[in-house]
């Protein structure tokens, strides 16, 4: 039962605070639970919406407050909101900033909340064989990462689950028929993977299912067999001798994939069963202990290599170690500006590939005063270097390796017997303004911006995340970057999440990425609010 005041916030000679629940379209929304939450306490005021969707907190003494509006116990029909905010909120979470403020004896009417209409995603899970599964769970995640409070669903005797009381977005839904209990509780393992709709081993590859206003149906989930892939092969340290007792590693290039390993070689080779399709980083690690178990790193040899299962195994998969190296370099400034103060930072970041199995940070280092540095821990992986701290108006003009240019390149900075790296600054920069618009013309709001060259070979290495979101007016001041042609996207919160955690998506670039040629100076640029390609 619901009760009228659960704790005093207010004073006989306070404030009154009143508005309606109403849905998109203006009506009412009655037997609504508003709670007025206080700055500074746990704990809140409750009213319950009457049959015009009105509510009221009579005698509120002075201070801050949020107001949010939700349903009672065992309803789901519309989504929990908070005033003054457009999107509904998350379940569980506190208020996102109090910006009611009461004053003494001055009345607060007209807060009035938009509550959406909570929708809902049906389907059936069917075994390898096309029949139906009863008693499987079926869970929900966001294709962007972030953390939602949705109920699993559990399949019936026909296969079909529904997952209901969810919000606008874009979803992947899995099953996991990894197990099932004997009559007696004890787990027994199935020969299936967790499987997503529509047929994915894994969250990466499945579809996207997009909600709006309506409930969508037919999202079923074809379950796969374990593919029971091996990866094998051998081990040689920096001299070429086969290394026994080397540690292996092997993880999923996709961090959403659940499976990965690890084994000693024996008399320098080794071989790992039981993984799933799908491409792998081997990493192998000499030492007495695992990496990163108190062993002096310094003194392990270490290499990695790919291995790629989604079709057949992986035999033959060499893996040379090597003690890591000392990267020497400078950092050379143009001669148009004097040197700019700030911490310039040296950071070697891996790809993709070689990143699933490196565990730790990745090699950094802060420049010296003159602008040299030594970057210790560099072992032989493909990396790209970047140098992160540039002051404003400067930017990375092309780095060499040894006169040879390895810009946004991903290079073995290990192979040259002697490797000298110099990073070029400059201050002749195109330092834009954008403006992000929706298609009616309007300033976007909260918009992210992702830049990259033109050039596809670089869409992957070359790729910048900028950190700040549009102002009101839509507008947003890019990090200088040299001039030249690039590609920019302005994306939504979840799809610039979405393409960060699926990085294969970068390969649909030119198909929602606005093509710009950038000028030195402050050039000011319109762009469009993009969206993020359906996963079929």
């Amino acid at each position: 039962m619901l009760l009228a005041l659960t704790l005093d916030l207010s004073s006989q000679s306070g404030s009154l605070l009143s508005g309606r629940v109403v849905n998109p379209e203006g009506a009412p929304v009655p037997r609504m639970v508003v709670k007025l939450h206080a700055a500074g306490s746990a704990t809140s005021v409750e009213a319950l919406t009457d049959a015009e969707g009105r509510y009221t907190f009579r005698n509120v003494a002075p201070g801050r407050y949020a107001v949010e509006a939700s349903h009672d116990e065992h309803r789901a029909t519309y989504l929990r909101q908070w005033f003054g905010h457009d999107e509904p909120a998350p379940m569980f979470s506190g208020p996102p900033r109090y910006d009611i403020e009461v004053t003494p004896a001055t009345d607060r009417p007209g807060l009035d909340i938009t509550v959406r209409r909570a929708v809902s995603i049906e389907g059936r899970v069917m075994g390898p064989f096309g029949e139906p599964m009863a008693d499987v769970t079926v869970t929900i995640s966001r294709a962007d990462g972030r953390q939602i409070f949705a109920r699993p669903a559990q399949t019936d005797d026909l296969g079909a689950y529904r997952l209901y009381g969810l919000a606008p977005g874009r979803y992947r839904v899995c099953a996991d028929v990894r197990e099932r209990l004997e009559d007696g509780g004890d787990p027994i393992p199935l020969p299936m993977a967790p499987s997503c709709h529509p047929a994915a081993l894994k969250p990466a590859d499945a579809a996207d299912v997009s909600l709006s206003t309506r409930d969508v149906t037919g999202v079923d989930i074809a379950v796969q067999r374990l593919g029971g892939r091996t990866i094998s092969g051998s081990v040689t340290d920096a001299s070429g001798a086969p290394v026994d007792g080397a540690w292996i590693s092997i993880h999923p290039v996709q961090f959403d994939m659940n499976v990965s390993a690890s084994v000693r070689s024996r008399a320098g080779v080794f071989s790992v069963s039981g993984l799933l399709p799908g491409r792998y980083s081997v990493v192998a690690s000499t030492g007495n202990a695992p990496p990163g178990f108190g062993s002096d790193a310094a003194s392990r040899e270490r290499g990695s290599a790919t291995a790629d299962v989604t079709a057949v195994d992986a035999s033959g998969v060499h893996v040379k170690t090597a003690l890591p190296r000392v990267l020497t370099g400078r950092i050379v400034f143009d001669g148009a500006a004097p040197r700019p103060a700030g911490i310039l930072k040296i950071v070697l970041r891996p790809t993709e590939e070689a990143r699933a199995g490196i565990m730790g940070t990745w090699p950094a280092v802060a420049a010296r005063v003159d602008g040299t540095f030594e970057l210790g821990g560099v072992y032989s992986v493909p990396s790209v270097l970047d140098v992160t701290g540039l002051p404003a108006g400067w930017a990375v003009a092309r780095i060499t390796l040894n006169d040879a240019e390895v810009t946004w390149r991903n290079v073995d900075y290990t192979a040259p017997p002697r490797a000298r790296v110099d990073v070029f600054l400059t201050s002749n920069v195109s330092s834009p303004v954008v403006r992000v618009i929706n298609e009616r013309d309007e300033p976007v709001v909260n918009a992210r911006i992702v830049a990259t060259p033109k050039d596809p070979a670089f869409w992957r290495t070359g790729l910048r995340w900028i950190e700040a979101t549009t102002r009101p007016d839509g507008t947003v001041a890019l990090p200088s970057m040299v001039p030249g042609d690039y590609l920019l996207a302005a994306l939504s919160l979840e799809d610039a999440m979405t393409l960060l955690r699926d990085r294969d998506r970068l390969d649909e670039l030119a198909s929602f990425a606005t093509a710009v040629r950038l000028d030195r100076g402050e050039p000011r640029l319109s762009l469009p609010l993009a969206r993020l390609p359906e996963k079929k």
